[in-house]
């Protein structure tokens, strides 16, 4: 009998065992499909704003025409020239190599490193499977995408580690172990991928997106606990992408020494030994596509501290990075920030004690039990603050400064995003508890309420996109006048000489080397020349100069004697909410000479595909 007894009792713990694998087993499935599924949209949403959007404004100008020169050039044109050339033979064959940056410097130099590697993995392709030139633009951005979207997971992976650690105990010395997708990680691409700013421009050549790269690598790192490695990347991007990294490196590096992770010592020798390190092995490469001794960084921090350059291009009030830059490009995420910090069981606890309590008061005329302060303490939740308070104090450093953009931001926003993602983990968490009793009002409010704001969110930023569009009327009109060639020819209205004109405003909103190929392409029995504005003194076009050697005009004037208009591009949008619609206006105008114009009607019979 009590043998009997025993192995029922041992049976039952058995059966409860089992049931517990089952319900954590269940767990984690769901847990992994939520993770796929949050990985999907980020992935559904850049890749909807990079095959909507596929042009580039003048900002992405610099590195897309450096991929397109050191794909189909690469470096050998320099070296000849040094190599065969004496000095004053390789200054006059200086203005003959065929590299745009040499023709359209810019304001300031940029560092080849990134345009470098993405062109000799669009060559590896080619070489594996070759592609048409027309695809070169959207393979690059894949591959600045995939780039981007690893970060982004590893980021989340690293987060799964950290919850998991901080559940088991562990030290942050730790060697970090395979983990389960947490709730944490998952909510970081969730409300990443339901913003504008991050997923469009996650393929887009700016050097904000490249330093974005590095920093979300150096982000996982500091969270895995391997702040050496994390402070070496923060360096190497700094003096490598963006000289503004130092205004996230500074209250980085505070942390670190405040918290012992790193010393004096150990950050100037590791500072230094990063930096020597980029340095030398950069400049040669940049002096020598340049054509001058430069470290890009070196110069743009020079024009912005010592000149202060920046303040040309328009200033904003020191408030801006607040009340505007971060409710744009966070939208209704923003909103979840401020959770981040506030642990809501606690909180209703104290909430309905100190509620108790002043009934009491009230009652009994007796003083308030001094625990309700002590108890308020334990509402607020400052394990992550470590990793807020440097991204706090990028955007208030960086509002000291006249010249804001949103783009400045992209590198912090990632620890912005997490800071959201642990106030969705919050009210998860009191909304959903693990426990078998029905969620109260304010539970289902609040998750409510959490749920409607990333939705909200997600469709602003789908209209965002779709505004987004018909932001690039030059580089649709360069697609446009390739077609208008092509049925000329066909129908032998026109010679095969076709020498095009490209104006600023066109030149800014699409027009690329690229694009320039791809409308050889789709005419390939033209014989075709391009000439491009600029701001630079030598391709600024003065009223004094004839346009009687174009065939062709891109540009924003239609009214230009001796041309007719061809076609008139959309641009200039805005979103109507009332209605429901994006209206746009004529912003870029194709002109053809009225000797050699075709009829528009014949033309227009070609789309834009």
């Amino acid at each position: 009998m009590h043998d009997r007894r025993l192995d029922t009792h041992a049976a039952s713990i058995i059966l409860g065992q089992d049931k517990g694998m089952v319900l954590s087993l269940t767990l984690s499935k769901r847990k992994a499909a939520a993770r796929l599924c949050s990985q999907l949209l980020v992935l559904s949403v850049s890749l909807t704003g990079l095959f909507l959007c596929p042009y580039s404004k003048v900002e992405e100008s610099f590195a897309l025409q450096a991929i397109h020169d050191s794909f189909y050039f690469g470096l050998k044109p320099l070296l000849l020239m040094h190599v065969n050339s004496t000095g004053a033979e390789a200054a006059k064959e200086f203005y003959l190599l065929p590299y745009d940056h040499l023709q359209y410097p810019g304001v300031v130099p940029r560092t080849f490193a990134g345009p470098l590697i993405i062109s000799a993995l669009c060559r590896l392709t080619q070489c594996l499977l070759p592609f048409e030139i027309e695809h070169l633009n959207i393979l690059a951005r894949l591959f600045l995408l995939a780039l981007q979207l690893h970060a982004w997971f590893r980021m989340a992976r690293a987060l799964d580690w950290r919850v998991q650690q901080q559940g088991d105990g562990a030290t942050e010395t730790s060697r970090p172990a395979i983990s389960s997708p947490s709730t944490l990680g998952t909510y970081l691409l969730l409300v990443t991928a339901v913003q504008f700013h991050i997923p469009f421009y996650a393929s887009r050549f700016l050097a904000n997106s490249f330093a974005t790269v590095m920093t979300l690598h150096a982000y996982s790192d500091w969270i895995l606990g391997k702040v050496h490695r994390a402070a070496c990347i923060l360096v190497v991007a700094m003096t490598l992408l963006r000289c503004d990294l130092v205004l996230l490196l500074l209250p980085c590096g505070l942390v670190w020494l405040y918290k012992g992770q790193l010393t004096i010592i150990s950050s100037l020798r590791l500072g230094i030994q990063s930096m020597l390190a980029t340095i030398v092995l950069s400049v040669p490469v940049d002096s020598l596509l340049w054509q001058r001794l430069v470290w890009p960084e070196g110069v743009v921090l020079y024009e912005n501290l010592v000149h202060n350059k920046s303040v040309e291009y328009g200033t904003s009030p020191w408030h801006w990075y607040v009340t505007s830059a971060l409710p744009k490009s966070m939208l209704l995420t923003l909103c979840l920030v401020p959770l981040s910090f506030i642990k809501f069981l606690p909180l209703q606890l104290w909430m309905t004690n100190h509620l108790r309590n002043l009934k009491q008061q009230q009652q009994q005329q007796q003083p308030l039990a001094p625990s309700s302060t002590l108890s308020l303490q334990r509402c607020f939740d400052t394990t992550w603050l470590q990793f807020f308070l440097p991204a706090a104090a990028f955007v208030m450093l960086y509002s000291l400064l006249g010249h804001k953009e949103i783009r400045f931001l992209f590198p912090v926003l990632p620890l912005w995003n997490m800071a959201a993602a642990i106030g969705c983990q919050h009210i998860h968490e009191f909304a959903l508890p693990d426990k078998d009793k029905p969620s109260s009002k304010i539970e289902k409010l609040s998750f409510g309420c959490m749920v409607l704001a990333l939705l909200l969110s997600l469709v602003a930023s789908i209209s965002f996109v779709m505004v987004s569009s018909w932001n690039y009327p030059g580089g649709r009109a360069l697609h446009r006048l390739g077609y208008i060639v092509k049925e000329s020819l066909e129908h032998g209205n026109d010679s095969k000489d076709v020498h095009v004109y490209i104006d600023v405003a066109a030149a800014m909103t699409g027009v690329s080397l690229i694009g320039q190929r791809a409308a050889q392409v789709i005419a390939p029995n033209a014989r075709w020349t391009f000439e491009k504005g600029g701001f630079e003194d030598e391709h600024a076009f003065s009223k004094n100069d004839a346009y009687e050697k174009y065939t062709h005009l891109l540009s924003e004037t239609p009214d230009i004697p001796g041309f007719r208009v061809l076609e008139a591009v959309q641009g200039n949008p805005r979103l109507e909410w009332r209605h429901g619609q994006i209206v746009t206006s004529d912003a870029i105008y194709i002109l053809g000479q009225t000797a050699r114009t075709v009829d528009r009607l014949s033309a227009a019979e070609f789309s834009l595909n």
